[in-house]
Protein backbone atom coordinates (compact mmCIF):
# COMPACT_ATOMS: atom_id res chain seq x y z
CA UNK A 1 0.00 0.00 0.00
CA UNK A 2 3.14 2.01 -0.05
CA UNK A 3 2.45 3.20 -3.79
CA UNK A 4 -0.24 5.98 -4.28
CA UNK A 5 -1.51 8.94 -6.66
CA UNK A 6 -1.58 11.99 -5.30
CA UNK A 7 -5.42 13.49 -5.56
CA UNK A 8 -5.65 16.08 -8.08
CA UNK A 9 -9.33 17.05 -6.75
CA UNK A 10 -8.69 19.09 -4.31
CA UNK A 11 -12.46 18.69 -3.43
CA UNK A 12 -11.35 15.21 -2.61
CA UNK A 13 -8.40 15.23 -1.04
CA UNK A 14 -6.55 12.38 0.09
CA UNK A 15 -4.71 9.72 -1.53
CA UNK A 16 -5.66 6.71 -3.74
CA UNK A 17 -3.74 3.23 -4.03
CA UNK A 18 -4.69 2.91 -7.89
CA UNK A 19 -3.13 -0.18 -9.32
CA UNK A 20 -3.91 -0.48 -13.39
CA UNK A 21 -5.73 -3.55 -14.67
CA UNK A 22 -3.82 -6.59 -14.50
CA UNK A 23 -4.57 -7.42 -18.02
CA UNK A 24 -2.08 -7.09 -20.83
CA UNK A 25 -2.94 -3.78 -23.05
CA UNK A 26 -2.74 -4.95 -26.48
CA UNK A 27 -2.84 -2.81 -29.56
CA UNK A 28 -2.02 -3.32 -32.95
CA UNK A 29 1.60 -4.47 -33.03
CA UNK A 30 1.95 -6.00 -29.80
CA UNK A 31 1.03 -5.83 -26.20
CA UNK A 32 2.45 -3.93 -23.00
CA UNK A 33 2.36 -4.96 -19.28
CA UNK A 34 -0.96 -2.92 -17.12
CA UNK A 35 1.47 -0.82 -14.31
CA UNK A 36 0.57 1.32 -11.74
CA UNK A 37 0.24 5.18 -12.44
CA UNK A 38 1.52 7.52 -10.47
CA UNK A 39 -0.21 11.05 -10.67
CA UNK A 40 1.38 14.16 -9.17
CA UNK A 41 -0.88 17.03 -7.98
CA UNK A 42 0.31 18.90 -11.13
CA UNK A 43 -1.08 16.07 -13.37
CA UNK A 44 1.93 14.65 -14.37
CA UNK A 45 2.05 11.03 -14.91
CA UNK A 46 4.72 8.15 -14.19
CA UNK A 47 4.93 4.35 -14.17
CA UNK A 48 5.81 2.27 -11.49
CA UNK A 49 5.47 -1.38 -11.03
CA UNK A 50 2.88 -4.07 -11.81
CA UNK A 51 0.73 -5.43 -9.15
CA UNK A 52 -3.22 -6.69 -8.71
CA UNK A 53 -5.99 -5.42 -10.18
CA UNK A 54 -7.64 -3.11 -7.60
CA UNK A 55 -8.72 0.52 -6.75
CA UNK A 56 -8.95 0.52 -2.71
CA UNK A 57 -10.24 4.23 -1.50
CA UNK A 58 -8.22 4.88 1.99
CA UNK A 59 -10.19 7.62 3.11
CA UNK A 60 -13.01 6.40 5.47
CA UNK A 61 -16.93 7.07 4.54
CA UNK A 62 -15.03 8.64 1.37
CA UNK A 63 -16.69 7.61 -2.22
CA UNK A 64 -14.75 6.08 -4.67
CA UNK A 65 -16.65 8.26 -7.43
CA UNK A 66 -15.17 11.46 -6.52
CA UNK A 67 -11.52 10.29 -6.09
CA UNK A 68 -12.24 8.35 -9.91
CA UNK A 69 -13.40 11.90 -11.10
CA UNK A 70 -9.63 13.50 -9.54
CA UNK A 71 -7.88 10.92 -11.00
CA UNK A 72 -9.66 11.25 -14.22
CA UNK A 73 -8.86 14.81 -14.15
CA UNK A 74 -5.47 14.56 -13.95
CA UNK A 75 -4.53 11.45 -15.84
CA UNK A 76 -6.43 13.45 -19.08
CA UNK A 77 -4.15 16.12 -18.67
CA UNK A 78 -1.20 13.34 -18.30
CA UNK A 79 -2.02 10.67 -20.58
CA UNK A 80 -5.53 9.77 -22.06
CA UNK A 81 -4.47 5.99 -22.85
CA UNK A 82 -4.22 5.15 -19.01
CA UNK A 83 -7.46 6.25 -17.74
CA UNK A 84 -9.32 3.39 -18.69
CA UNK A 85 -7.28 1.03 -16.67
CA UNK A 86 -8.23 2.09 -13.20
CA UNK A 87 -11.81 0.18 -12.28
CA UNK A 88 -13.53 0.63 -9.08
CA UNK A 89 -13.16 -2.61 -6.43
CA UNK A 90 -16.02 -4.48 -6.13
CA UNK A 91 -18.74 -2.66 -3.54
CA UNK A 92 -18.07 0.69 -4.76
CA UNK A 93 -20.33 2.48 -6.14
CA UNK A 94 -18.11 4.49 -8.87
CA UNK A 95 -19.49 3.95 -12.35
CA UNK A 96 -16.96 2.94 -15.03
CA UNK A 97 -18.73 5.86 -17.01
CA UNK A 98 -16.69 8.17 -14.69
CA UNK A 99 -13.25 6.66 -16.09
CA UNK A 100 -14.40 8.36 -20.08
CA UNK A 101 -13.43 4.96 -21.86
CA UNK A 102 -15.26 5.95 -24.51
CA UNK A 103 -12.09 7.41 -26.13
CA UNK A 104 -9.72 4.65 -26.01
CA UNK A 105 -7.78 4.32 -28.87
CA UNK A 106 -6.80 0.39 -28.68
CA UNK A 107 -8.10 -2.75 -27.57
CA UNK A 108 -7.57 -4.72 -24.30
CA UNK A 109 -7.11 -8.64 -24.27
CA UNK A 110 -7.25 -9.66 -20.85
CA UNK A 111 -5.13 -12.30 -21.17
CA UNK A 112 -1.42 -11.00 -20.01
CA UNK A 113 1.13 -11.56 -23.00
CA UNK A 114 4.29 -11.21 -21.20
CA UNK A 115 6.61 -12.31 -24.12
CA UNK A 116 5.19 -9.35 -26.34
CA UNK A 117 6.95 -5.89 -27.15
CA UNK A 118 6.23 -3.17 -24.45
CA UNK A 119 4.15 -0.42 -25.98
CA UNK A 120 3.43 1.19 -22.92
CA UNK A 121 4.77 4.50 -24.65
CA UNK A 122 2.78 4.28 -27.92
CA UNK A 123 1.65 7.90 -28.29
CA UNK A 124 -2.68 8.08 -28.30
CA UNK A 125 -2.41 9.54 -31.41
CA UNK A 126 -1.22 6.36 -32.91
CA UNK A 127 -4.50 4.23 -33.18
CA UNK A 128 -5.85 1.59 -34.99
CA UNK A 129 -7.86 5.05 -37.05
CA UNK A 130 -4.18 5.98 -38.47
CA UNK A 131 -3.32 2.65 -39.87
CA UNK A 132 -6.83 1.95 -42.01
CA UNK A 133 -6.79 2.43 -45.63
CA UNK A 134 -8.70 5.45 -46.85
CA UNK A 135 -11.17 3.53 -48.85
CA UNK A 136 -12.24 0.57 -46.28
CA UNK A 137 -12.82 3.91 -44.07
CA UNK A 138 -14.93 4.90 -46.43
CA UNK A 139 -17.07 1.73 -46.88
CA UNK A 140 -17.45 1.64 -43.09
CA UNK A 141 -18.25 5.59 -42.88
CA UNK A 142 -21.08 4.90 -45.07
CA UNK A 143 -22.46 2.13 -43.37
CA UNK A 144 -22.67 3.75 -40.53
CA UNK A 145 -24.24 7.09 -42.39
CA UNK A 146 -27.00 4.39 -43.63
CA UNK A 147 -27.60 3.07 -40.30
CA UNK A 148 -28.05 6.45 -38.58
CA UNK A 149 -30.12 7.71 -41.42
CA UNK A 150 -32.30 4.57 -41.38
CA UNK A 151 -32.48 4.99 -36.97
CA UNK A 152 -33.48 9.10 -37.51
CA UNK A 153 -35.72 8.02 -39.92
CA UNK A 154 -37.78 5.23 -37.82
CA UNK A 155 -37.41 7.44 -34.87
CA UNK A 156 -39.20 10.50 -36.76
CA UNK A 157 -42.10 7.80 -37.73
CA UNK A 158 -42.40 6.15 -34.56
CA UNK A 159 -42.20 9.39 -32.85
CA UNK A 160 -45.47 10.19 -35.58
CA UNK A 161 -47.69 6.84 -35.22
CA UNK A 162 -46.85 5.08 -37.73
CA UNK A 163 -45.44 2.51 -36.25
CA UNK A 164 -46.54 -0.34 -34.16
CA UNK A 165 -45.25 -1.57 -30.98
CA UNK A 166 -41.40 -0.33 -29.13
CA UNK A 167 -38.58 1.23 -31.83
CA UNK A 168 -35.03 0.44 -30.20
CA UNK A 169 -32.53 2.83 -31.50
CA UNK A 170 -28.56 1.96 -31.69
CA UNK A 171 -27.96 5.50 -32.13
CA UNK A 172 -24.38 5.74 -31.07
CA UNK A 173 -23.35 2.21 -31.52
CA UNK A 174 -22.89 2.20 -35.44
CA UNK A 175 -19.31 1.23 -35.59
CA UNK A 176 -19.40 -1.92 -33.39
CA UNK A 177 -21.94 -3.12 -36.42
CA UNK A 178 -20.07 -2.10 -39.26
CA UNK A 179 -16.73 -2.66 -37.86
CA UNK A 180 -18.02 -6.26 -37.16
CA UNK A 181 -20.09 -7.28 -40.48
CA UNK A 182 -17.39 -5.32 -42.59
CA UNK A 183 -15.46 -9.06 -41.75
CA UNK A 184 -18.50 -11.05 -42.62
CA UNK A 185 -19.26 -13.31 -45.64
CA UNK A 186 -22.58 -13.33 -47.16
CA UNK A 187 -22.86 -16.73 -45.98
CA UNK A 188 -21.69 -15.92 -42.04
CA UNK A 189 -24.88 -15.60 -39.87
CA UNK A 190 -25.31 -13.62 -37.15
CA UNK A 191 -27.86 -13.00 -34.16
CA UNK A 192 -29.24 -9.44 -32.76
CA UNK A 193 -31.04 -8.15 -30.24
CA UNK A 194 -34.13 -5.86 -30.25
CA UNK A 195 -31.35 -2.90 -30.60
CA UNK A 196 -30.44 -5.32 -34.08
CA UNK A 197 -31.30 -2.28 -37.04
CA UNK A 198 -27.81 -1.54 -37.55
CA UNK A 199 -26.29 -5.16 -37.63
CA UNK A 200 -29.48 -5.96 -40.46
CA UNK A 201 -28.26 -3.32 -42.18
CA UNK A 202 -24.19 -3.77 -41.99
CA UNK A 203 -24.85 -7.52 -42.87
CA UNK A 204 -27.14 -6.87 -45.95
CA UNK A 205 -30.61 -6.41 -45.46
CA UNK A 206 -32.51 -4.62 -47.18
CA UNK A 207 -33.36 -1.06 -45.30
CA UNK A 208 -36.55 -0.68 -47.64
CA UNK A 209 -38.05 -4.15 -46.60
CA UNK A 210 -36.97 -3.56 -43.29
CA UNK A 211 -38.66 -0.55 -43.08
CA UNK A 212 -42.10 -2.14 -44.25
CA UNK A 213 -41.69 -4.74 -41.80
CA UNK A 214 -41.90 -1.56 -39.09
CA UNK A 215 -44.45 0.12 -40.44
CA UNK A 216 -46.49 -3.65 -40.38
CA UNK A 217 -46.84 -3.44 -43.98
CA UNK A 218 -47.03 -5.75 -47.02
CA UNK A 219 -43.69 -6.36 -48.44
CA UNK A 220 -41.44 -6.56 -44.64
CA UNK A 221 -38.75 -8.92 -44.24
CA UNK A 222 -41.54 -11.13 -42.43
CA UNK A 223 -44.36 -10.36 -43.95
CA UNK A 224 -45.18 -7.31 -41.70
CA UNK A 225 -45.71 -9.22 -38.71
CA UNK A 226 -42.25 -9.15 -36.70
CA UNK A 227 -41.91 -5.09 -36.07
CA UNK A 228 -38.81 -3.65 -35.33
CA UNK A 229 -38.03 -6.10 -32.60
CA UNK A 230 -38.04 -9.40 -35.07
CA UNK A 231 -36.07 -8.68 -38.28
CA UNK A 232 -34.98 -11.53 -39.75
CA UNK A 233 -33.42 -12.18 -43.57
CA UNK A 234 -31.43 -15.17 -43.90
CA UNK A 235 -30.71 -14.67 -47.77
CA UNK A 236 -27.96 -12.80 -46.40
CA UNK A 237 -27.25 -14.43 -42.61
CA UNK A 238 -29.33 -12.46 -40.58
CA UNK A 239 -31.13 -15.07 -38.18
CA UNK A 240 -33.19 -12.87 -36.51
CA UNK A 241 -33.63 -10.00 -34.06
CA UNK A 242 -34.97 -10.86 -30.79
CA UNK A 243 -36.97 -9.12 -28.27
CA UNK A 244 -36.48 -11.40 -25.20
CA UNK A 245 -33.04 -10.25 -23.68
CA UNK A 246 -30.06 -13.20 -24.56
CA UNK A 247 -32.25 -15.34 -26.30
CA UNK A 248 -30.26 -14.63 -29.59
CA UNK A 249 -27.36 -16.26 -27.92
CA UNK A 250 -28.52 -19.93 -27.75
CA UNK A 251 -29.20 -19.46 -31.30
CA UNK A 252 -25.83 -18.27 -32.36
CA UNK A 253 -24.52 -21.34 -30.53
CA UNK A 254 -26.92 -23.72 -32.50
CA UNK A 255 -26.10 -22.50 -35.79
CA UNK A 256 -22.39 -22.54 -35.11
CA UNK A 257 -22.58 -26.34 -33.72
CA UNK A 258 -24.82 -27.09 -37.17
CA UNK A 259 -21.82 -24.95 -39.00
CA UNK A 260 -19.64 -27.33 -37.29
CA UNK A 261 -21.50 -30.80 -37.71
CA UNK A 262 -22.04 -30.37 -41.66
CA UNK A 263 -18.33 -29.26 -42.16
CA UNK A 264 -18.91 -25.55 -43.16
CA UNK A 265 -16.32 -22.92 -42.70
CA UNK A 266 -19.35 -20.57 -41.62
CA UNK A 267 -18.68 -18.18 -38.63
CA UNK A 268 -21.64 -17.36 -36.82
CA UNK A 269 -21.49 -13.43 -34.68
CA UNK A 270 -23.82 -13.33 -32.07
CA UNK A 271 -24.74 -9.40 -30.83
CA UNK A 272 -26.21 -8.73 -27.14
CA UNK A 273 -26.01 -6.06 -25.01
CA UNK A 274 -24.23 -6.27 -21.27
CA UNK A 275 -27.92 -6.47 -19.91
CA UNK A 276 -27.52 -9.83 -21.49
CA UNK A 277 -24.77 -11.47 -19.34
CA UNK A 278 -27.14 -11.43 -16.58
CA UNK A 279 -29.01 -14.07 -17.93
CA UNK A 280 -28.75 -17.87 -17.78
CA UNK A 281 -28.39 -18.09 -21.59
CA UNK A 282 -25.56 -16.36 -21.83
CA UNK A 283 -23.62 -19.07 -19.16
CA UNK A 284 -25.63 -21.64 -20.93
CA UNK A 285 -24.90 -20.64 -24.73
CA UNK A 286 -20.44 -19.61 -23.87
CA UNK A 287 -20.39 -23.10 -21.74
CA UNK A 288 -21.60 -25.43 -25.17
CA UNK A 289 -19.39 -23.53 -27.44
CA UNK A 290 -16.38 -23.85 -25.78
CA UNK A 291 -16.86 -26.86 -24.49
CA UNK A 292 -17.58 -27.98 -28.46
CA UNK A 293 -15.15 -25.49 -29.52
CA UNK A 294 -17.83 -24.10 -31.88
CA UNK A 295 -16.89 -20.84 -34.58
CA UNK A 296 -18.98 -18.22 -32.78
CA UNK A 297 -17.94 -14.59 -31.77
CA UNK A 298 -20.01 -13.39 -29.00
CA UNK A 299 -19.92 -9.16 -29.32
CA UNK A 300 -20.83 -7.92 -26.29
CA UNK A 301 -22.77 -4.12 -26.72
CA UNK A 302 -21.35 -2.75 -23.60
CA UNK A 303 -23.23 0.66 -23.34
CA UNK A 304 -23.43 0.88 -20.14
CA UNK A 305 -27.14 -0.01 -19.38
CA UNK A 306 -29.56 -2.60 -19.37
CA UNK A 307 -32.79 -1.01 -20.14
CA UNK A 308 -32.97 1.71 -17.65
CA UNK A 309 -30.52 0.31 -14.82
CA UNK A 310 -26.80 1.06 -14.99
CA UNK A 311 -25.49 -2.63 -15.56
CA UNK A 312 -22.41 -2.26 -13.74
CA UNK A 313 -24.54 -1.85 -10.18
CA UNK A 314 -26.67 -4.97 -10.81
CA UNK A 315 -23.40 -7.00 -12.35
CA UNK A 316 -21.21 -8.78 -9.69
CA UNK A 317 -17.62 -10.00 -10.09
CA UNK A 318 -15.34 -8.89 -12.92
CA UNK A 319 -18.39 -8.48 -15.49
CA UNK A 320 -18.66 -10.24 -19.24
CA UNK A 321 -14.65 -10.64 -20.15
CA UNK A 322 -14.07 -12.34 -16.71
CA UNK A 323 -16.95 -14.29 -17.34
CA UNK A 324 -15.96 -15.11 -20.50
CA UNK A 325 -12.89 -16.13 -19.40
CA UNK A 326 -14.07 -18.25 -16.88
CA UNK A 327 -15.51 -20.86 -19.33
CA UNK A 328 -12.56 -20.49 -21.26
CA UNK A 329 -13.13 -18.39 -24.47
CA UNK A 330 -10.49 -15.89 -25.06
CA UNK A 331 -11.85 -12.60 -23.93
CA UNK A 332 -10.55 -8.88 -25.93
CA UNK A 333 -11.99 -5.24 -25.17
CA UNK A 334 -12.36 -2.46 -27.53
CA UNK A 335 -13.46 0.91 -28.37
CA UNK A 336 -16.89 0.30 -29.49
CA UNK A 337 -16.95 4.20 -30.85
CA UNK A 338 -13.79 3.64 -33.29
CA UNK A 339 -15.02 2.06 -36.25
CA UNK A 340 -11.42 1.13 -37.47
CA UNK A 341 -10.17 -0.27 -34.01
CA UNK A 342 -13.06 -2.14 -34.43
CA UNK A 343 -12.74 -3.27 -38.13
CA UNK A 344 -8.62 -3.99 -36.90
CA UNK A 345 -9.46 -6.68 -34.03
CA UNK A 346 -12.67 -8.53 -35.70
CA UNK A 347 -10.28 -8.86 -39.24
CA UNK A 348 -7.39 -10.62 -36.82
CA UNK A 349 -10.30 -12.87 -35.02
CA UNK A 350 -12.84 -14.04 -37.93
CA UNK A 351 -10.00 -16.31 -39.69
CA UNK A 352 -8.87 -17.52 -36.88
CA UNK A 353 -12.10 -18.64 -35.30
CA UNK A 354 -12.97 -19.93 -39.27
CA UNK A 355 -9.54 -21.75 -39.18
CA UNK A 356 -10.76 -23.98 -36.04
CA UNK A 357 -9.56 -21.37 -33.26
CA UNK A 358 -12.98 -21.68 -31.03
CA UNK A 359 -15.15 -19.13 -29.86
CA UNK A 360 -14.07 -15.81 -29.15
CA UNK A 361 -15.76 -13.02 -27.06
CA UNK A 362 -15.22 -9.07 -27.66
CA UNK A 363 -16.59 -6.43 -25.64
CA UNK A 364 -17.01 -2.97 -27.35
CA UNK A 365 -17.50 -0.33 -25.11
CA UNK A 366 -19.83 2.23 -26.57
CA UNK A 367 -22.75 4.60 -25.45
CA UNK A 368 -26.74 4.54 -26.56
CA UNK A 369 -26.83 7.96 -27.05
CA UNK A 370 -30.85 7.67 -27.04
CA UNK A 371 -33.41 6.36 -24.55
CA UNK A 372 -34.16 2.72 -24.50
CA UNK A 373 -36.61 3.20 -26.80
CA UNK A 374 -37.88 5.61 -29.49
CA UNK A 375 -39.95 7.70 -26.84
CA UNK A 376 -37.80 7.40 -23.62
CA UNK A 377 -36.28 10.53 -22.40
CA UNK A 378 -33.94 8.76 -20.30
CA UNK A 379 -34.13 11.00 -17.44
CA UNK A 380 -32.42 8.38 -15.04
CA UNK A 381 -29.34 9.41 -16.35
CA UNK A 382 -27.23 12.20 -15.56
CA UNK A 383 -28.05 14.67 -18.72
CA UNK A 384 -24.95 16.75 -18.61
CA UNK A 385 -22.26 12.93 -18.72
CA UNK A 386 -25.25 11.55 -21.61
CA UNK A 387 -24.63 15.01 -23.20
CA UNK A 388 -20.99 14.56 -23.07
CA UNK A 389 -21.22 11.53 -25.06
CA UNK A 390 -21.82 13.07 -28.04
CA UNK A 391 -18.32 14.72 -28.18
CA UNK A 392 -17.52 10.68 -28.58
CA UNK A 393 -20.24 10.00 -31.48
CA UNK A 394 -18.10 7.37 -33.78
CA UNK A 395 -19.36 9.20 -37.13
CA UNK A 396 -17.91 12.52 -36.08
CA UNK A 397 -14.66 10.52 -35.15
CA UNK A 398 -14.79 8.67 -38.71
CA UNK A 399 -15.33 11.60 -40.41
CA UNK A 400 -12.71 13.80 -38.71
CA UNK A 401 -10.43 10.80 -39.71
CA UNK A 402 -11.13 10.67 -42.98
CA UNK A 403 -10.25 14.80 -42.94
CA UNK A 404 -7.43 13.93 -41.74
CA UNK A 405 -6.72 11.34 -44.76
CA UNK A 406 -7.15 13.77 -47.09
CA UNK A 407 -11.44 13.46 -48.11
CA UNK A 408 -12.88 16.68 -48.46
CA UNK A 409 -16.02 17.90 -46.85
CA UNK A 410 -18.01 17.71 -50.05
CA UNK A 411 -17.28 14.08 -50.49
CA UNK A 412 -18.29 13.45 -46.86
CA UNK A 413 -21.45 15.70 -47.27
CA UNK A 414 -22.21 13.57 -50.21
CA UNK A 415 -22.07 10.01 -48.56
CA UNK A 416 -24.27 11.93 -45.56
CA UNK A 417 -26.53 13.29 -48.01
CA UNK A 418 -26.75 9.95 -50.15
CA UNK A 419 -27.66 8.08 -47.03
CA UNK A 420 -30.81 10.31 -45.49
CA UNK A 421 -32.03 10.58 -49.17
CA UNK A 422 -32.45 6.54 -49.22
CA UNK A 423 -33.98 6.26 -45.76
CA UNK A 424 -36.59 8.98 -46.33
CA UNK A 425 -37.38 7.23 -49.30
CA UNK A 426 -37.53 3.71 -47.97
CA UNK A 427 -39.58 5.68 -44.79
CA UNK A 428 -42.70 7.16 -47.78
CA UNK A 429 -42.54 3.86 -49.07
CA UNK A 430 -43.49 2.23 -46.26
CA UNK A 431 -45.93 4.47 -45.27
CA UNK A 432 -47.66 4.11 -48.73
CA UNK A 433 -47.16 0.67 -48.58
CA UNK A 434 -50.18 -1.60 -48.21
CA UNK A 435 -51.29 -3.20 -45.35
CA UNK A 436 -51.28 -7.21 -45.49
CA UNK A 437 -54.97 -9.28 -47.20
CA UNK A 438 -56.52 -10.27 -43.65
CA UNK A 439 -55.56 -14.12 -44.48
CA UNK A 440 -52.10 -13.42 -43.89
CA UNK A 441 -52.51 -13.58 -40.49
CA UNK A 442 -53.07 -17.32 -40.80
CA UNK A 443 -50.18 -18.47 -42.62
CA UNK A 444 -46.70 -18.93 -41.28
CA UNK A 445 -48.93 -20.87 -38.45
CA UNK A 446 -48.13 -23.99 -37.70
CA UNK A 447 -51.63 -25.72 -37.67
CA UNK A 448 -51.06 -29.28 -37.61
CA UNK A 449 -50.43 -31.93 -34.35
CA UNK A 450 -51.94 -29.89 -32.20
CA UNK A 451 -50.46 -32.13 -28.47
CA UNK A 452 -54.88 -32.07 -28.15
CA UNK A 453 -55.29 -33.74 -30.97
CA UNK A 454 -52.70 -36.31 -31.18
CA UNK A 455 -53.71 -37.30 -27.25
CA UNK A 456 -57.62 -37.78 -28.41
CA UNK A 457 -56.11 -39.95 -31.42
Amino acid sequence: GSDFIDMADHAAPGHVLAIANAGAVVGYGGARPAQIIKINHRGIASTIKPATRIIQDNGPGARLGGQIAGINAAMTAADKNLVHMLRPQLGDRGRRDDLNIHSLPFYRSQKPDTSAPNLWEKNVSNNSSHNIDRDRLVDLYRTMRRIRAFEEAAEKASLAGLVGGAVHLSIGQEAVAAGVCANLRRTDQITTTHRGHGHCIAKGTDPGAMMLELFGKEGGTCGGKGGSMHIADFDVGMLGANGVVAAGIPIAVGAAHGAKLLGEDRVVVCFFGDGAINRGPFMEGLNWATVFQLPVLFVCEHNGFASTTHSDAVTGGGGANARAESLGLEAFEVDGNDVAAVDGLVGDLIPRIRGGGGPMFLSARTYRLKGHTSVDPALYRDQEHAASQWDGDPLVRAADELRRLGLGDSDLTAIDSAAVGEMVRVAEAADAADTPALEHAFADIQDIGAPVWEAQS
